[in-house]
């Protein structure tokens, strides 16, 4: 059962959907349909001899000692009449299932919340006070992403954003650095495209704001929230804003949490070129990577997230610059996990080929490729199951590794700035995660988890991976 191999699992997803208890009862009834509901879930007996019989979903608390064998099913549209079934799986098929489970094959089982992107980010500060004449300043943005990869080769996309000061005896400002702070982030948020402007739109996938650091005027950096409008620049008379996700709340608190000097109260402030110098508004930057828009046809790219490399060059450089230590902090991007669209790509490149492989009819007009249960708008806390099974070959019963995955719907809190400070500090997840199905989740921990730990505790002894623990297994 353990010997190694180079032979891929052959997967199965099970999908929740709704908050239902698990299917009771046998599977096959008297009627034309299947005693289960469309997305609901259910531990089905495969034991001639057990306590529960063959063909029977078991009941909490049984143990493998009374069912040696199971197999895991999710109800589709069709499992209430048969009679809908598409034989040739290019629709919905009666039920999703599992390979058999026996009790003493069975490798892992592994939990994993669904975890908040962070978006790639570096933050500027502790930036000089005084300028010099008629002198270039500026920065060096290199932004790195699986796209850009692709996009540039070796050649990487580095984004070169420069302004000269003026004589600032024949044009006095209040003061210097916010002149050349301002206008620094406005040229470079032109080529920004979540940047409004009346001559053009900006593409990179990048945006600097404009920050106080004892606090201004602006949003402060612990009261950023899901749905927080955060102003970015003013061209023309048109001010540009990004709402935050929990992404951005999670990549700006960590900001906090990583660099000593930006405060809670450090806030974003709106810049606005016009006025440079005028007051001494801003007097750091955060340079943030944004995720790639995705392409409109076909995409099975599920890296999105750009992280980006800030290099103060020009008058910044200790020879020109005035006596200043400039504090880089850098947070890198982090995809995250359990998104239902990256489910959606894995799916489609292997999981979905192994129930119905992708068909031209009938002269490469349209393909049929077979339904999916995952919502690609949802996230998904992720439990897998490792096991050996056997296949039927032409002349021989073979041993196969198989998996398979259940997915139950997730969702983050709504995070602020604060939280994710008091998150990190006590060591905890930037933003915390609920598996949302509360019911369905209940019986799985009644059902499934009772009789895997029995399975491993006297029969297999697999591995517990990821967030699984012997008290509780679906988290």
């Amino acid at each position: 059962m353990y010997k190694k191999t180079e032979k891929l699992s052959i997967p199965t997803i099970i999908v929740s959907k709704g908050n239902t208890a698990l299917a009771t009862g046998a599977l096959v009834g008297s009627g034309v349909g299947l005693n289960i509901a469309d997305g609901q879930l259910g531990v089905l007996s495969y034991d001639h001899d057990g306590t529960t019989k063959l063909g029977t979903f078991i009941p909490a608390a049984t143990t493998a000692t009374q069912v040696k064998a199971i197999k895991i099913v999710q109800g589709t549209p069709k499992s209430a009449n048969l009679n809908s079934v598409d034989w040739f799986e290019a629709g919905d098929k009666a039920m999703v299932e599992s390979g058999v489970i026996s009790r003493d094959k069975i490798q892992s089982f592994s939990a994993k919340k669904f975890r908040v992107p962070a978006l790639g980010a570096v933050s500027l500060t502790g930036l000089p006070t005084t300028y010099l004449d008629n002198t270039n300043y500026g920065f060096y943005t290199e932004l790195l992403s699986v796209e850009n990869d692709r996009d540039y080769g070796d050649n990487d996309n580095v984004l070169t954003t420069v302004i000269e000061t003026p004589d600032f005896t024949l044009n006095p400002v209040i003061s210097k650095r916010d002149y050349v702070l301002t206008r620094l982030a406005a040229t470079f948020n032109s080529r920004s495209r979540v940047v409004k402007s009346t001559y053009n739109t900006g593409l990179e996938d990048v945006v600097c704001f404009g920050i106080k650091v004892a606090g201004g005027s602006g949003v402060a950096l612990s009261t950023v929230t899901v749905g927080t409008s955060l102003p970015i620049t003013t061209i023309n008379g048109v001010t540009s804003a990004i709402t935050a996700d929990a992404a951005l709340v999670r990549t700006l608190g960590t900001l906090v949490f990583n660099d000593a000097n930006i405060l809670p109260t450090t806030t974003i402030e709106v810049i606005d070129p016009l006025v440079a110098g005028a007051a001494d508004k801003i007097d750091g930057l955060i340079v943030v990577g944004l995720p790639r828009t995705k392409s409109v046809y076909f995409d099975n790219i599920a890296q999105t997230l750009t992280s980006v490399k800030v290099n103060p060059a020009f008058g910044f450089q200790p020879t020109l610059a005035t006596t200043s230590t400039i504090v880089k902090t850098a947070i890198r991007a982090d995809e995250g996990s359990g998104q239902g669209w990256k489910w959606t790509i894995q799916n489609e490149d292997r999981n979905q080929l192994t129930i119905h492989t992708m068909q031209s009819v009938p002269r490469g007009e349209w393909f049929s490729k077979g339904v999916s249960y995952i919502d690609p708008t949802l996230d998904y806390t992720h439990y897998a199951i490792e096991y050996f099974d056997t296949e039927e070959t032409l002349n021989a019963r073979v041993h196969s590794p198989k998996r398979v995955d259940i997915l139950l719907p997730a969702t983050a809190t709504t995070p602020t700035g604060a939280n994710v400070v008091t998150n990190l500090t006590a060591g905890n997840p930037a933003v915390t995660t609920t598996t949302g199905n509360a019911t369905t989740k209940s019986g799985l921990e009644a059902t499934l988890k009772v009789w895997l730990e029995s399975a491993r505790s006297t029969f297999s002894g697999f591995t517990l991976k990821g967030e699984a623990t012997s008290g509780t297994y679906f988290v």
